[in-house]
């Protein structure tokens, strides 16, 4: 009796260190499926959970930031700037950035910026919609500075079933390349009235 216990609570043992949480969960992400027996459909199901959360947390996820501060002291500057600047995302050639992809944008309702919504064939199941990119325009509350300025492009995911990073990333680095006048970018309308009026203090994005 006491070698069959003793050879039970070893079984025991390696059964449940191999299938302990620290094991499968040191990478930081859920256990593969097809790595996992379809016993521990409580494991799975605390994975797509866990994947769930992760995914609601990307749906608007920040593309790119770019502060900007008035070139000049005259406080009518901060309506001009902010008049030109959405003029210039509102004239960005998006489709040019992206031949093969339909697309529309326009400007907001709210007058903070502009929507970039990336099209598809509609079917009974899905709309038109497949996501997109909001670029919007808002003070800087935090930089103590009046007229600072601050452009955010904020992924849209509305309809969208499959990812849209690749697409997300030519327009975001297209987009700052061209306001910086480099060849690899597009730009807007007014670059060089817009640059006189704003000065580019900061661009932080994903790519």
């Amino acid at each position: 009796n006491t070698f069959l216990s003793v050879i039970l609570f070893v079984i025991t043992f390696v059964v449940v260190g191999a299938f302990s949480p620290v094991d499968c969960f040191s990478s930081g992400r859920p256990p593969p499926v097809q790595h996992t027996s379809s016993k521990y459909n409580d494991r799975l199901r605390l994975g797509a959970v866990l994947l769930s959360e992760i995914n609601h947390q990307s749906e608007n996820e920040t593309l790119m930031k770019i502060y900007f501060s008035l070139s000049g002291e005259d406080v009518g500057d901060e309506l001009i700037a902010t008049n030109l600047l959405l003029s210039y995302v509102a004239s960005f050639p998006f489709s040019a950035v992206l031949p093969v992809q339909p697309l529309t944008y326009v400007p907001r309702k709210d007058g903070r910026g502009v929507d970039v919504s990336f099209l598809r064939k509609k079917t009974t199941e899905k709309s038109s919609i497949d996501g997109g990119i909001e670029f919007l325009i808002m003070a800087n509350e935090d930089s103590g500075n009046p007229g600072d300025i601050i452009l955010e492009a904020v992924r849209n995911s509305e309809g969208q079933s499959i990812s849209k990073v690749f697409t997300e990333g030519l327009v975001v680095k297209s987009f700052i390349n061209g306001l910086y006048g480099e060849k690899e970018g597009k730009s807007g309308l007014n670059r060089e009235e817009l640059l006189s009026r704003l000065h580019i203090d900061k661009v932080v994005h994903k790519w």
